[in-house]
């Protein structure tokens, strides 16, 4: 969602603030979808994706605000390509 964002000249602090606002409530759909569709047997990770979706939002936030636009913009790049890197490494069998 960064990545579209920021493709579509959204400037890149609110792209990542909107992004991890965003998040937040994603994870609290996926929270109410888990428990209503299997129930309270797998609580302790939807206990970790709810309090990390709340702790990672706040920090975005002022990371967004404490680094440079253009600096905050290889930082994404360089965790896109690492990532992606990492699930074509894996996918190959080569990881």
């Amino acid at each position: 969602m960064t990545c579209t964002l920021i493709a579509r000249g959204m400037e890149p602090k609110l792209a990542i603030g909107t992004s991890s606002a965003a998040e937040l409530f994603v994870t609290s759909a996926v929270t109410v979808a888990f428990l209503t569709g299997i129930g309270l047997g797998i609580w302790p990770v939807v206990a970790g994706l709810v309090l990390s979706g709340a702790l990672a939002a706040p920090f975005a936030a002022l990371a967004t605000r404490a680094i440079p636009a253009r600096r905050l913009m290889a930082v994404v790049g360089l965790a896109i390509v690492v990532l992606a890197g990492s699930t074509l490494l894996r996918q190959a069998g080569l990881a």
